[in-house]
């Protein structure tokens, strides 16, 4: 991810693989968009972003930051994920 600026990740389901190996020094200067496909995934991939310090804001909650695993996205219904190192997203 060293060369990317943004990601958009789209792997059908294999997005906790993806994000889960993931250091710190990959989101120095890159930010994720993404679909979460399960419940499961998006529990892993919480976790991991927590660990890392990222911030994951939710399309379902108007781009807000998620605070909670409640609010994290179960299926490619609840919307999109941007995940980042920045405090808020890049549209406010």
């Amino acid at each position: 991810m060293a060369w990317a600026d943004l990601v958009k990740l789209d792997v059908e389901g294999h997005e906790r693989q993806i994000v889960c190996m993931t250091n710190e020094d990959d989101w120095k200067a890159v930010d994720m968009v993404l679909e979460v496909g399960t419940t499961e995934n998006g529990r892993h991939i919480f976790e991991h972003c927590r660990s890392l310090q990222l911030n994951v804001f939710a399309q379902r909650l108007g781009w807000s930051p998620i605070k909670t695993m409640t609010d994290m996205p179960a299926s490619y219904r609840d919307g999109s994920l941007f995940i980042s190192r920045r405090p808020e997203g890049p549209w406010s």
